[in-house]
């Protein structure tokens, strides 16, 4: 803390809260560090000494030409002002009107009339504030005014109001919600088991993740969810959209039919792809195939394929199902009068 601050706060709060020099003594002792504590410490014995400690302190700190020299070395440090940089002009503005309350603190305000002192000052405005400057002054020195280190300190503090009051305030727009692009799901590894984060393939609804809590999905036919299903590349096991029957690791099985997919995408009645048979053949059960004893509707995939026999060759169309291991196809072209198993 600056003596000459010290020394006006100790006199002020004597006087306002009537201390004692007991009461000052231990306000000192408490408050004296360092170098000054060192200077009076034979002092801090007897509260008869703080008046001699208060005397000794400003011989050794507060000396007026002291603070008049580490007042006016700040304003030779200061920088030039950038033209149109508000702070650095703050900076400089700060500095001077600080200077000039000091020098009257100590009662040295005769140094503030040495017109070099005001010269280098000058030459650290930025050119327009010079330039208002100089004509204030020549307009002053028309009038036989005496310039002076307070007139051009009340100048300065004009020049920092037109300073301020030329910046526009900026308010931070406030950011829309909206976005063209589409938010992305975010996944919490720290959420808790069966919390749904994902939203309905068919819906959008992220109250649920799978096709067999949607409702929309549940009024279709069975036919138009096993087509909603393809459309949203669910696994036919548990209708979710996250992962493929491949590596589905639900366990579920069709109540229905006791297979490998969910009751609400289960068909008695799948069309059959057309049995391996000529093009020309009309046979009403080519949708049905003898699988151990019982005739049922399966689909099967069905490839064309060229027979040769001994005077003729046979286009056919064969047929294959992944739970057959046996299937034949009949045909009679010439010089093949029987049944041909393969």
């Amino acid at each position: 803390m600056e003596w000459t601050i010290f020394e006006s706060e100790f006199k002020t709060s004597t006087e306002e809260f009537k201390l004692t020099d007991r009461d000052n003594l231990r306000r000192l002792n408490k408050s004296l560090q360092d170098k000054a504590r060192k200077t009076v410490e034979s002092l801090l014995s007897s509260p008869d000494n703080v008046q001699q400690i208060m005397r000794m302190l400003k011989s050794n700190f507060g000396r007026t030409e002291w603070v008049v020299a580490n007042r006016l070395e700040t304003l030779r440090n200061l920088e030039s002002i950038k033209e149109g940089n508000i702070e650095s002009f703050r900076v400089f503005y700060n500095a001077v009107i600080g200077t000039k309350v000091a020098m009257q603190n100590v009662k040295a305000d005769n140094y503030l009339m040495n017109p070099e002192l005001i010269s280098h000052l000058t030459e650290k405005l930025p050119a327009f504030s010079k330039q208002m400057w100089v004509r204030h002054k020549a307009a002053l020195m028309k009038e036989n005014v005496v310039i002076d280190f307070n007139i051009f300190s009340r100048w300065l503090e004009d020049e920092m109001d037109n300073q301020l009051a030329s910046l526009n305030p900026v308010f931070s727009a406030k950011k829309s919600n909206f976005s063209l692009k589409p938010k992305q799901i975010v996944l919490n590894v720290n959420s808790r088991e069966g919390e749904e984060t994902a939203k309905c393939p068919l819906c959008s609804s992220r109250s649920h993740a799978s096709l067999e809590k949607c409702e929309q999905f549940r009024k279709l036919s069975v036919a138009q969810r096993r087509s909603a299903a393809n459309s949203c590349k669910v696994c036919y096991t548990c209708l979710r959209a996250d992962n493929t029957r491949r590596n589905c690791k639900s366990k579920k099985k069709c109540s229905i039919c006791e297979k490998n997919h969910h009751e609400l995408v289960h068909n008695d009645e799948l069309p059959m792809t057309t049995a391996s048979r000529r093009p020309d053949t009309q046979d009403s059960q080519m949708n049905v195939c003898n699988v151990n004893g019982k005739n049922v509707n399966t689909r099967l995939r069905v490839g064309k394929v060229k027979i040769r026999g001994p005077n003729a060759v046979e286009e056919v169309f064969a047929h294959h199902h992944l739970e057959l291991s046996y299937y034949s196809v009949q045909i009679s072209p010439p010089g093949i009068t029987e049944d041909s198993n393969w």
